[in-house]
């Protein structure tokens, strides 16, 4: 878990909770995780953003021998991503009334990584 918002205008936050198996003891791992990330934050000009998630993590891991590893870590995760602004006199200098607008983005992705160590 970890959390950020110390006297900010961002609100940060994640958590996340995960297990491993070795199929093949001391030679190969399976390692699965499901987390949650969200930030809220306030920006100039009476906007807003915030954006709110779920992911999926794994990662195998395979020793080759007591100094050689393979890792492939992958994760796929959704997002909703949402911005508010509320315009005002002071923010738009030209205009005599009160506006505001919203606007929503739902947001998929995934990754994937190679890697070998000695």
């Amino acid at each position: 878990m970890a959390h950020y918002g110390r006297d900010t205008d961002a609100d940060i936050g994640l958590a996340e909770i995960g297990g491993c198996h070795d199929f093949i003891p001391e030679k190969f791992r399976l390692g699965l995780g499901l987390g949650k990330s969200f930030v809220d934050q306030d920006l100039s000009f009476s906007c807003e953003s915030d954006l709110d998630g779920t992911y999926l993590i794994s990662e195998i891991i395979y020793l080759f021998n007591n100094s050689l590893l393979a890792s492939v870590t992958g994760i796929y995760g959704s997002w909703d991503a949402e911005k508010e602004h509320q315009f005002n006199k002071r923010t738009i200098l030209s205009a005599s009334i009160n506006d505001s607008c919203r606007g929503e983005d739902p947001d998929v992705s995934g990754g994937k990584r190679l890697a070998c160590g000695v």
